[in-house]
């Protein structure tokens, strides 16, 4: 297959790894409608062989795209002010998140017998916090992309993992375009004094007395 041919899934799930909650989001790319999941690490372990049961049933092609934040030697999340305590213990729980992640990857594929992509992290360009994709920035896009989320809230691994699952799929992505508002300008007539409203009365009267006669 051509490097520039993208293989078609019907389902595509991608998983943010974390120690305490993995961001889960399953992708239906035929109907182009996405769910979004926090589970802990049994609870992933149930969600995928109940995941590949069913698409094995109804024939449809299942990926399972795992962030290989490990794959990244720069991936790196402390700052030039943390002291020797803050950066030990960020780079203790990055370190946990990776492990979490090769677990998964090795237990999707070698034991549930999953096709399972390990994936660079994506580029941070949003306007959330280290450059992470906001909610409302997630649900514009996927809105702009012709994909169907019914979440009103998500957490940061659920956006993540939302972002592994689209940019997978080849679905073009595009935010939704917002429609600038003009507002317009109604003028309004200016009120007349009462003393011209008497003396247009006055003219009325006039010249209904002079018809009349």
């Amino acid at each position: 297959m051509s490097g520039n041919m993208r293989e078609k899934y019907d389902i595509i799930i991608g998983i943010d790894p974390d120690v305490n909650r993995n961001g889960v989001a399953m992708l239906d790319t035929f109907h182009a409608y996405m769910e979004l999941f926090s589970y802990s690490f049994a609870e992933l372990m149930e969600f995928l062989p109940i995941r590949k049961e069913r698409a094995d049933a109804e024939g449809d092609r299942l990926l399972v795209v795992v962030e290989a934040s490990w794959m990244t030697e720069t991936n790196w999340h402390g700052k030039s002010g943390d002291n020797r305590r803050q950066a030990s213990s960020k780079g203790y729980d990055v370190g946990r998140n990776h492990e979490t992640g090769k677990k998964i990857v090795e237990m999707a594929r070698d034991h549930y017998g999953l096709e399972v992509k390990c994936k660079h992290p994506l580029r941070k360009c949003w306007s959330g916090r280290d450059g992470k994709i906001t909610h409302g920035e997630l649900m514009s896009l996927l809105e702009g992309s012709g994909v169907t989320c019914p979440r009103k809230v998500t957490n940061q691994e659920e956006r993540d993992a939302a972002l592994l699952a689209l940019d997978e799929s080849g679905i073009p992505m595009r935010m939704r375009r917002i429609e600038k508002r003009t507002t317009r300008t109604v003028s309004r007539p200016e009120a007349t004094p009462p003393e011209a409203r008497e003396d247009s009365t006055a003219r009325a009267t006039s010249t209904t007395s002079a018809t009349t006669r």
